[in-house]
């Protein structure tokens, strides 16, 4: 994990979701939202349950994740690019003269269809992970899903994909101890040399237990640790949601290609599909939203 201050936040950038994960159960940080939150707000009973949806997957959330896939219309398994691949042999379709005047037995070329991995340039992307307290489960599971779909579209396509999901809190308790007002998380869900799991997204980005017990927790932790240790429950409470921070500037620390915003007031009712052109649109790739206009 590595730590970053700008003039405004204090930004922790964890090594994988088992790395934030393990920060935040680990800390000795008193236990406030994370565990206080009802079931109706953070869609797990209790700590516990919210440890087994993360061990054992979500299994209502796979269902909602494959209803609202096919509302896109883009499979999520992303398709193998196939290549004309040229191949030597002692036979073939055509004779390469320069490797039959050199005395080459395989001096014959054909083009075998192969199917290679994409090799097209790396993306990294940032999203905003927070959510306001009003926002529904469903819009929660359209964003991911949608995520989800634009990273297979890309991948589809020839690029690697690289997701970062960023989460932020304010703090007013940290003006006068830091003099940062913004705390943020930044969590990879998904490196560029790595498949995309549908799983990992469903326990993520569209489980709410997640957001609201998961990384309230890390938020808790990354307080204590800022104040030496010195918190209280009562200084612990911070303003979720989506708080008044600044991506961009996140994203050039980070050295982020693209941004994709959080779910917003105005955009929590979007189909997977408005979420898809939007995201699109932010890594300059809209044209590919024909692909299922």
């Amino acid at each position: 994990m590595k730590r970053i201050k700008t003039e405004t936040s204090n930004t922790f950038i964890f090594d994988s979701i088992e790395d934030a994960v393990s920060y935040g159960t680990n800390s000795k940080a008193p236990w406030d939202q994370s565990k206080t939150n009802g079931e109706d707000f953070a869609f797990s009973r209790d700590w516990d349950h919210h440890v087994e949806l993360m061990t054992t997957g979500w299994v209502y959330g796979r269902k909602q994740f494959a209803d609202a896939r096919r509302d896109s219309g883009v499979p999520v398994s992303a398709p193998v690019v196939e290549s004309f691949e040229a191949a030597f042999d002692v036979c073939g379709s055509v004779v390469d003269m320069g490797r039959y005047v050199d005395g080459e037995p395989e001096n014959m070329l054909d083009y075998r269809l192969e199917e290679i991995e994409g090799t097209g340039n790396i993306i990294t992307i940032l999203a905003g992970g927070c959510v306001a307290g009003w926002t529904s489960t469903d819009s929660m599971v359209r964003y991911g899903v949608a995520l989800a779909c634009t990273i297979d579209l890309l991948e589809s396509n020839g690029y690697r994909v690289e997701l970062l999901v960023a989460y932020s809190s304010y703090h007013n308790t940290f003006v006068e101890p830091t003099g940062k007002k913004y705390l943020n998380s930044v969590v990879p869900i998904k490196r560029a040399n790595e498949p995309l799991d549908v799983e990992r997204f469903i326990k993520t980005l569209v489980c709410p237990s997640w957001f609201r017990r998961g990384m309230f927790r890390v938020d808790e932790a990354m307080v204590h640790e800022l104040s030496g240790g010195k918190t209280t429950l009562e200084k612990l409470t911070p303003g979720y949601g989506t708080v008044n921070w600044d991506l961009d500037e996140l994203a050039t620390v980070l050295d982020a290609d693209t941004v994709v915003e959080s779910i917003k007031r105005h955009n929590q009712h979007y189909s997977v599909k408005e979420h898809m052109v939007n995201m699109l649109g932010a890594v300059g790739h809209a044209d590919l939203a024909d692909f299922y206009a």
